[in-house]
């Protein structure tokens, strides 16, 4: 792609983005167009280029495109293929991500606060760090995905799919995973106060030291869950399914401490 021909010339074209903004997608087109001298290119480079101009580019294929440290907030990418993306520390704020496909792209640290993901692909995904405060999710499928220490307070998690995926010392706070299967996934330290999980799965999920004061478990399965640590104060567990589940240093609903798995 000759970056000369995405420079534009005419001042109605700065007038449309800030310096601010222009200089960040400047550069990410240039680090794009540097990549592809020394690797099979991915991305559709028109495509690219609809994007870093218009902020909005439904249905385009930017697979494996490098847009780090990129400011694209509420940019439209619905539908998007965004596969093997580099996007860490990129800020996306309240963007449209519908039925986008971002399975193994990296987000670490990138900021998609109030955005819509609703019914994305993130499989295998890397959100280490990523800050998905009050951001849509439902029926978004994010199996093996890397979550450890994600911001994720108030999230809409409705029926999605985290099978097997790590969310380590993760801030779910209030969040809504009613009907979520976390089933094998790692909650270790997962911060899960006032939480919606409401007929969720997680069978032989670890949640080790997690934080499940107040949460709502009803009819959720536990099954094979490793409780160790964790605290339950105040949890209503109406109806789950607690058989096989680990408790050893637990703190129980009524606030008792359980150690039957110790």
């Amino acid at each position: 792609m000759n970056l000369s021909n995405f420079m534009c010339r005419s001042s109605s074209c700065f007038s449309r983005l800030t310096w601010g903004h222009w200089a960040s997608r400047v550069g990410a087109i240039a680090a794009a167009t540097l990549l592809a001298h020394g690797s099979a290119q991915a991305w559709n480079p028109g495509h690219l280029q609809q994007l870093l101009i218009t902020n909005e580019c439904a249905g385009c294929d930017l697979s494996q495109a490098v847009l780090a440290s990129a400011r694209l907030n509420q940019t439209n990418l619905t539908r998007a293929n965004l596969a093997g993306a580099q996007l860490q520390e990129s800020s996306l704020l309240s963007g449209n991500l519908m039925g986008a496909n971002l399975s193994q792209a990296d987000l670490s640290r990138a900021t998609l606060v109030g955005a819509d993901l609703t019914q994305a692909n993130l499989e295998n995904a890397l959100l280490i760090g990523t800050n998905l405060s009050r951001s849509t999710l439902t029926q978004a499928r994010l199996p093996g995905a890397n979550l450890q220490g994600a911001q994720m307070t108030e999230v809409r998690l409705f029926e999605a799919d985290l099978q097997g995926s790590g969310l380590q010392e993760a801030n779910l706070l209030r969040s809504n995973l009613s009907r979520v299967n976390l089933d094998e996934a790692d909650l270790t330290q997962a911060d899960l106060f006032q939480v919606n999980l409401v007929r969720a799965s997680l069978r032989g999920a670890n949640l080790t030291g997690a934080d499940l004061r107040a949460a709502r478990l009803a009819r959720a399965d536990l099954q094979g869950a490793n409780l160790t640590d964790a605290k339950l104060q105040d949890a209503g567990v109406q109806g789950a399914n607690l058989s096989e589940a680990i408790f050893c240093n637990t703190q129980m609903p009524n606030g008792q401490i359980n150690n039957s798995g110790c």
